[in-house]
């Protein structure tokens, strides 16, 4: 919807007046109650309205917008409050506000509220998430003197700017209605005359009831709250915002019955052992099993382990057949090179085309079902979809697939109790604008831009142009209808998997984001993990892609991330995407890195991130016997390393080992290992 004609949001004169009037006539037939009396009088409708139409009527805030910006910038109200922002500058202007969780975050890196003077289009998004009761809301152009008025029935922090004029933003703060104590007036009062002003007063409420999706009666009842509270803005009635299941998608879902899977032999070949403890970390590289049986004896060498498998719901179930042959190869290839494979299940006829929810959701069920208990023993997790927060590969709402999550969950257990249930992997890029929008709001704005930034020059969606305003905020709002879903289902996940495609040194931040209160308290797993540059070109690059990648590992590890796969073993060249082996001249200084990486800290269980001061970087990790410790430094540097003994063995990247002083260790930009007793 485009949000910039004001007839959609401009309520005519004489209904403005109505509503004042009305507003006006319902305090004067109260008699005098006090809040403990409102607060008793839930049952009675005549009182609740009087008491909502009494706190809009009482309370109106002024904004006032000159050529050195707002003031004030920052206001907090209550619910049903006005906020009336009027012109006194000296040019034009015009206003843009957003409800609670849309993103200022485009407009920010245009160099909004932070480079004076700068001159971009609105960013307006194209595709709104649906369960938004209203907003944005567009002032019009305001004329020096005009004023602009919007009603605030929902909680949480609107953020707002100017487009025109002066460059300037705020935040307009809404929270719990406060009740006044309303007085009779004497009855020879004068009814008031209404003065008519310019004030534009737009439609800006919505009330409607948000729809309550029960808690599968299979499963645990989740510890999520319903509305996450990433950002720290309460929000009561904004809980329409974020409904798991729109009533337009709960019969399908609802009177659905799902054929009992139809159970088929599994292949005899004996399975991989599964790695423990469940808390340890393990190391791997994407590959196909093509690349597999060509390079089995070096992935074995590499001490690679979990790589990444698609089963595509059309290239299996054909004609009314179940059809295992391939899928068998492919699994049985991978596993005699000692690779543990993981599953993406993915409801679509064709690996060319995205995803939507199955019309015929029992057959998709079934599909789940048998095809699990075909790989009982061979394959331990599997995740529903690839990625499906990209339009790319779901072509449908966000709602439809947390709802398709939670049947394919139930089945999945059904079939075989000890596989392992993961989301689709949300991407790398959707998650970094989720993360940099929470730190603009936060008020670490550079933080925020140094983020969003390398999440535009690293992306590889190709649904959304990140180098354009417009579609940056497509990609934002977006995201905005999918993140807060993946919190309250946690319910049917086992772990949660993300991807990561940008430089090490903001993969903890983003980590740790996703382990704040009241967002993720699952298990962690990247399934997808690289920095994502262009081919290395000389031997300095060949060398800073090894060292990323070495420390990708190191961080992600230590993090707590518990399978990590690399992307890729080869080249993906078209993608920008270098590997650790080139199919041409063979395998790469990165892949001497991996291996060691991959040899010291697989089956290790993370114990601490190390604080050696400013430029060191340093996790400790558990062995079945001792300690491993990874370090490296922005510039080479001296460290007091507390171990407890009085020397250890380091291991530098060449495999080279000496014995060192703990407590005069010398870190420099080429990550180490150091093991302790």
């Amino acid at each position: 919807m485009d949000y910039r004609h004001r007839s959609k949001i401009i309520l005519p004169a004489f209904a403005a007046y109505g509503v004042l009037a009305l507003a006006i006539l319902c305090i004067a037939l109260l008699p005098s109650v006090s809040a403990t009396q409102f607060e008793g009088a839930a049952s009675n409708p005549a009182l609740r309205s009087a008491r909502a139409l009494a706190a809009v009527f009482t309370t109106t805030v002024p904004v006032t917008i000159t050529d050195a910006g707002l003031n004030p910038s920052v206001i907090t109200i209550s619910i049903g409050s006005n906020v009336v922002w009027t012109n006194y500058a000296t040019t034009t202007t015009q206003l843009f506000i957003y409800p609670p969780y849309k993103m200022m975050l485009p407009v920010v890196m245009n160099n909004f509220a932070v480079t004076s003077g700068a001159q971009v289009q609105m960013p307006m998004a194209t595709a709104q998430p649906r369960a938004l009761a209203s907003g944005p809301w567009d002032s019009g152009t305001l004329l020096p003197g005009q004023s602009y008025t919007l009603t605030f029935a929902i909680k949480g922090d609107y953020s707002y700017y100017t487009l025109i004029g002066p460059v300037a933003s705020g935040v307009v703060s809404v929270g719990d209605a406060v009740i006044p104590t309303v007085t009779p007036r004497p009855t020879n009062s004068p009814t008031p005359t209404l003065v008519p002003t310019n004030t534009r007063i737009p439609s800006a409420t919505a009330t409607g009831t948000p729809t309550v999706t029960p808690t599968p009666a299979n499963t645990a009842t989740p510890t999520i709250t319903a509305t996450p509270t990433d950002t720290g803005t309460p929000t009561a009635t904004a809980t329409a915002t974020f409904t798991a299941t729109p009533t337009d998608t709960a019969t399908a879902t609802a009177t659905k019955t799902p054929r009992p899977p139809t159970l088929t032999p599994t292949a005899t070949n004996s399975p991989t052992p599964i790695p423990t403890p469940t808390n340890a970390v393990f190391f791997g590289a994407q590959v196909d099993s093509n690349a597999a049986a060509q390079y089995c004896v070096a992935l074995q060498a590499d001490k690679s382990i979990p790589t990444v498998l698609f089963a595509v719901w059309g290239d299996i179930y054909i004609g009314g057949t179940y059809t295992y042959v391939q899928i068998d190869s492919q699994i049985n290839t991978m596993r005699a090179c000692n690779l543990d494979v993981v599953v993406h299940i993915q409801a679509r006829q064709t690996s060319t085309q995205a995803s939507t929810y199955p019309t015929d959701l029992g057959g998709y069920l079934d599909f789940v079902g048998n095809l699990v208990s075909h790989l009982k023993g061979r394959v331990t997790r599997y995740s529903l979809e690839d990625e499906a927060v990209s339009t790319t590969q779901w072509a449908d709402t966000p709602a439809n697939y947390f709802s398709l999550l939670d049947l394919a969950y139930t089945t999945i257990k059904g079939a075989d109790n000890s596989a392992m249930v993961e989301n689709s992997g949300i991407a790398s890029s959707a998650l970094a604008l989720v993360v940099a929008n929470d730190l603009y709001l936060s008020g670490q704005v550079q933080e925020a831009i140094t983020l969003a930034n390398q999440v535009i020059t690293t992306t590889i969606l190709t649904e959304y142009d990140l180098t354009t305003t417009l579609q940056l905020s497509n990609a934002v709002y977006a995201i905005q209808s999918w993140w807060p879903l993946e919190v309250q289902h946690q319910y049917s996940m086992d772990a949660f998997q993300y991807h990561y495609y940008g430089p090490p040194a903001s993969l903890p931040t983003v980590t740790r984001w996703l382990r704040g209160p009241n967002r993720i308290n699952k298990p962690l797993e990247i399934w997808e993990l690289a920095n994502h540059k262009p081919e290395p070109a000389t031997a300095a690059d060949e060398l800073a892609h090894a060292q990323d990648t070495a420390e990708l590992m190191m961080m992600a590890g230590g993090e707590g991330a518990r399978y990590n796969v690399f992307e890729r073993y080869l080249d993906w060249a078209d993608q920008m995407l270098p590997g650790l082996v080139l199919t041409t001249t063979g395998p790469r200084l990165a892949e001497s890195y991996f291996a060691l990486t991959a040899q010291k800290l697989n089956g290790t269980i993370p114990l601490a991130t190390l604080n050696l001061g400013a430029g060191v970087t340093g996790y400790q990790f558990q062995k079945a016997v001792g300690t491993v410790y990874t370090l490296w430094a922005t510039q080479t540097t001296t460290v007091n390393l507390s171990t407890g003994a009085t020397s250890v063995t380091v291991t530098t990247m060449s495999g080279a080992t000496y014995t060192a002083d703990p407590h005069a260790l010398v870190v420099g930009v080429d990550p180490i290992f150091v093991d302790s007793p």
